[in-house]
């Protein structure tokens, strides 16, 4: 999972060059912060979520809003953007500004304007408002063409039953429309404060769980908005929160998941390991497990996903932020090689271990 910072573009810098992804707001009367954002993130390799915003008027045609969809495309491209760098979103909390019928319409022209080139999201917003101005999700799921709906994780979700309920509703959407899920936007609690690192912390987790390869939060960095500073880990350029160096190093981990690949050739096949799986993956996780993680294993590495083995699993899961689910995929396994003592090592010997299977 990518993470990074919301409100990019229109709250000035609002990020590191420790982040993985931007939201990055192309908002009327600010084009020259979203600049700033938008080459910094091309300098240093992180992925954009483009929103195309609005002002509170909301005062434009059809063909000046497709004129200015087609000339922000352009302009980025001759700055290096492309579809592997980032795709595009639909404005920030909608509810705000316009009625269900006109948003859907404003994401059907982008769509046809768009034309496949990039991806196309939409949504963004707070769970509470979209539901008081009639599910907006659905409407836009069942009214628009969009590929991804992103979806904001805030003061919705503020206790870990809520960030449990909303984000599966998200999830359940989604699924029913044949969507992507993303989180654009997310955290409404002092990430300075012990319960509100915690509650953020939840947030990330879950958006993780049911799928978002992108967690924006409001903010990590900030500079000179008094009014939002409460959110940020940075302020004018110092940490104002003790948990920014762990936080650091929830980025830094999911960054290099994200980077270890491993490989499969045409004899070598990673399989899905669950309880009843046989075989050397199965024993590769048992020595990992005890070997790395002192999850002991008195009957020896018998190569058999057993009660025992399925427990461990799901405790492994529990303790580093994963879905709990006694299910050993591609994410699990990167988890428990890149938090190893020797990662290559244990890469190595996967591999070696399909090879054979």
């Amino acid at each position: 999972m990518r993470i990074g910072a919301s409100g990019c573009g229109k709250f000035g810098m609002a990020l590191t060059a420790d982040v993985t992804v931007a939201e990055n707001r192309y908002y009327p009367g600010r084009e020259y912060d979203f600049w700033q954002v938008a080459d910094f993130c091309l300098k240093n390799n992180i992925y954009q979520i483009i929103n195309l915003d609005i002002d509170h008027s909301f005062n434009f045609t059809e063909h000046q809003w497709r004129a200015r969809v087609e000339q922000l495309i352009s302009d980025l491209e001759q700055h290096g953007f492309d579809n592997s760098k980032g795709y595009f979103t639909v404005i920030n909390e909608p509810m705000k500004y316009v009625d269900l019928a006109t948003y859907a319409n404003v994401i059907n022209i982008t769509h046809d304007q768009v034309r496949g080139r990039y991806r196309l999201g939409a949504g963004n917003e707070e769970y509470d408002l979209a539901m008081s101005k009639g599910n907006m999700y659905e409407y836009i799921c069942q009214h628009a063409n969009f590929e991804v709906l992103d979806v904001h994780i805030q003061s919705s979700c503020t206790t870990p039953q809520a960030i449990e309920d909303k984000c599966n509703w998200f999830k359940s959407v989604a699924d029913r429309y044949g969507k992507e899920i993303d989180c654009n936007e997310s955290n409404w609690s002092d990430v300075a404060t012990p319960d509100g690192f915690n509650i953020h912390k939840a947030q990330l987790y879950k958006a993780k769980e049911i799928g978002c390869p992108n967690f924006c939060m409001v903010f990590i960095a900030l500079n000179d908005v008094s009014k939002y500073k409460w959110l940020s880990f940075i302020y004018n350029g110092v940490a104002r929160s003790p948990y920014w160096g762990e936080y650091l190093q929830i980025i830094n981990a999911e960054k290099q998941q994200d980077e270890i690949p491993i490989e499969e050739l045409e004899d070598m096949k990673l399989s899905l390991l669950k309880v009843g799986s046989k075989g050397n993956q199965v024993q590769w996780l048992q020595e990992i497990l005890e070997l790395e993680y002192n999850f002991e294993n008195e009957g020896g590495y018998d190569g058999i996903f057993g009660r025992l083995t399925d427990g461990q699993v799901r405790a492994y899961q529990e303790a580093n932020g994963l879905a709990v689910d006694g299910l050993v995929g591609k994410q699990t396994m990167t988890d428990l090689i890149i938090k190893s003592e020797y990662p290559d090592e244990w890469l190595t010997r996967l591999q070696i271990y399909m090879a054979y299977e």
